[in-house]
């Protein structure tokens, strides 16, 4: 059987998911540095025998979108609209890492708050609703719990801890990332919003 060639500009595009998509908070540079210490501290009282990451991966994610072929022009730019109008409506706020812990199943060990502040609710609330509205489609029913994943494939992820002191961190802009699966999920910023001061 022959294959027919296809004529440039009228290729069928390829379904296959290509990179995933998330929204997240970016820390600065400070701020990854008092969360590369915090987590050797934990490491040093609670080792977790798994894989430390490299503190430029270190994010807090917001809403994850899913996994996305590589076009996606059109989902990029409701999502960009997105979240222009929820960083419109929500101010720059402060946000305190004070815990130490751990998700079993996912195997992993992350820097958290105890208490998510109303904030980040808040700016989480205005994301969702600016997504719907653009009719960027995502999986619901995620409880926020905030967090920075600092070690992956822990066969024996933190207990509960206090960080002492805590990670003060001033939350100013989100950020769209593109993770690329064929490519050990190395990060891309597919945009940055700044929030309303």
């Amino acid at each position: 059987m022959s294959v027919q060639p296809q004529l440039a500009g009228f290729e069928t595009p390829d379904p296959t998911p290509r990179h995933s998509l998330f929204f997240a908070l970016w820390p600065d540079d400070a701020t990854r540095a008092r969360i590369e210490r915090a987590a050797d501290a934990a490491e040093s009282t609670q080792p977790h025998d798994g894989r430390r990451l490299r503190p430029h991966r270190f994010h807090l994610t917001l809403r994850w979108l899913g996994e996305w072929p590589r076009q996606h022009a059109r989902e990029l730019d409701a999502a960009s609209a997105a979240a222009e109008a929820a960083c419109a409506a929500t101010d720059a706020f402060e946000m305190s890492l004070d815990i130490a812990g751990g998700f079993a199943p996912a195997r992993v060990c992350w820097l958290g708050c105890d208490t998510a502040p109303t904030p980040l609710h808040a700016l989480r609330g205005a994301l969702d609703r600016a997504l719907l509205h653009s009719g960027v489609k995502f999986r619901k029913g995620q409880a926020l719990v905030p967090h920075v994943t600092v070690a992956r494939d822990c066969r024996r992820p933190w207990d509960t801890s206090a960080i002492d002191p805590p990670i003060h961190w001033q939350v100013d802009r989100i950020v769209l990332i593109r993770s690329d699966i064929q490519h050990n999920h190395a990060y891309t910023i597919a945009g940055e919003w700044p929030l309303s001061r």
